[in-house]
């Protein structure tokens, strides 16, 4: 009988965990943005930083890009990827005054956002826009919810690349095997969740620990035609990895989706 410590196991043998069945965010900077407002991010000075928009498309970028001809002196190369919508920006050495942060425009599907990107010596990662609408008025909140929460202040665990993995292999491989570390709350949740028309998304339960809680949810096919699931359809503030069983759901049929997250002042 397939079960999901089984299915973990034979991903982790076979050297999937990190690829397809486990999407792992190694690092992304999660920035929220509004439609006329500024954010600030840092790209990479080695390699090109991918920049996307969650749930929509970049189609133009506009600011002090650098092009052999017409502007020879621009701070940051870009390159477009019309196709899903994303570009990869990664700064230019200006002679005499070093690498130098750089405001872009960034037009898209869903509103215009403008980036302060600042150059830094680090691995290239990725930079996740996250659409919130208009820019908020002075001294506005912001809401949230339970399944898109930033993380607390100064909660943030902070993970080398390999210990980063080793933790979230085992958190995992714990909810697969249904045995909770000592230190680890089970708490059974069993509630709907607001997602999609075509689904149920119910959260069965939260594994919560010091820094990170493990939400397992059922998703479950409503609609008369199949789905195909993609993990970065449930990338949240603070998600450090996503799990989804099966990427295609026929009619009346469910799936596990396990989420990974840091822990918030919510939880």
């Amino acid at each position: 009988m397939t079960t999901p410590l089984n299915t973990l196991r034979a991903l982790l043998l076979a050297g999937l965990l990190g690829t397809s069945a486990l999407s792992v965010v190694q690092a992304a900077q999660f920035i929220t943005v509004r439609d006329g407002d500024s954010s600030i991010a840092s790209m990479s000075l080695r390699d090109p930083t991918r920049i996307t928009l969650q749930g929509g498309k970049i189609v133009d970028v506009v600011g002090d890009v650098y092009d052999q001809t017409r502007n020879p002196n621009g701070r940051v190369t870009v390159m477009t990827d019309a196709e899903s919508g994303e570009v990869f920006v990664q700064p230019v050495l200006v002679g005499g005054a070093g690498y130098q942060a750089v405001t872009l425009t960034l037009k898209t599907d869903l509103g215009t956002y403008s980036l302060l990107l600042k150059p830094l010596d680090m691995p290239a990662d990725a930079i996740v826009m996250q659409s919130r609408g208009k820019a908020l008025p002075p001294g506005a909140a912001r809401a949230t919810n339970s399944y898109s929460q930033e993380p607390a202040r100064g909660q943030t665990p902070e993970f080398t690349s390999s210990s980063y993995v080793r933790s979230i292999k085992g958190w995992m491989l714990a909810m697969a095997s249904n045995r909770a570390p000592e230190a680890v709350d089970v708490r059974r949740v069993d509630k709907r969740i607001a997602l999609w028309s075509e689904v149920t998304f119910t959260l069965d339960d939260s594994w919560v620990g010091k820094a990170m809680v493990g939400d397992r949810f059922t998703l479950t096919n409503v609609s008369d035609r199949t789905l195909i699931l993609d993990e970065r359809e449930f990338y949240r503030n603070g998600v450090l990895a996503v799990t989804v069983f099966k990427h295609q759901v026929e009619p009346g049929t469910s799936t596990p989706v396990w989420v990974l997250r840091t822990r918030s002042e919510q939880d």
